[in-house]
């Protein structure tokens, strides 16, 4: 077991054939007695991926004075989801077209479902992976149903606050996994895209 707050690579297995690695796994067990603040992580800035919760959201989703927080960013397993069946605000687009242009953040707090619903936006920033061939960033989580165990990208309750040509920052209504599904300037589909189909793979 870990401190609060410890960071450690460690792996996790999607299906019996791929191991997917994690780039940081960390714990926080914050007190919400008292006077809260609000939570970014990670706590120093490394210029990558980053998540910040309200004061609020920590602490109306604590239990019994505690609020555990987990994050995960996920390396390389953006890939291996595919962006086939994603909804995203609008629509009318070329799915086909869509890759997975940044790691995956995942977030939870506390509750044991894989969507916590929070009255105040959660804001993230992932950078892009290829900062070249794509645009048109789409602020999107991945939508995993435990019941039937299908899954797919959605932009439901998410909105775009800022890009660049390195980053996009976004707000979402929710704690899920998160990642930026953009549009290749081209026509060049990933030949990694849609190698797993969308039934089966939950992210936790």
């Amino acid at each position: 077991r870990g401190n609060p707050g410890s960071s450690f690579p460690v792996a996790v297995l999607v299906r019996a054939s791929f191991i997917i690695a994690l780039d940081v796994l960390d714990v926080y067990v914050l007190s919400t007695d008292g006077q809260v603040q609000d939570f970014r992580f990670p706590q120093t800035s490394k210029g990558g991926a980053s998540i910040q919760l309200s004061a609020n959201t920590v602490k109306v989703n604590s239990k019994n004075g505690v609020a555990k927080l987990v994050f995960v960013l996920y390396k390389h397993l953006g890939q291996f989801l595919s962006t086939e069946n994603a909804t995203l605000r609008g629509g009318g687009r070329n799915l086909s077209d869509l890759t997975v242009n940044s790691h995956i953040l995942a977030a939870s707090i506390t509750k044991e479902s894989s969507r916590v619903f929070v009255s105040d936006p959660v804001i993230f920033t992932l950078e892009h992976l290829d900062k070249e061939h794509y645009d048109n960033p789409n602020c999107s989580f991945w939508n995993y149903s435990e019941r039937s165990m299908i899954g797919y990208w959605s932009t439901q309750g998410c909105k775009l606050l800022d890009t660049n040509k390195s980053h996009t920052t976004c707000s979402c209504s929710h704690l899920t996994n998160f990642a930026i599904l953009m549009a290749h300037r081209g026509n060049v589909v990933s030949g990694l895209q849609g190698v797993l189909s969308c039934r089966g793979v939950g992210l936790h």
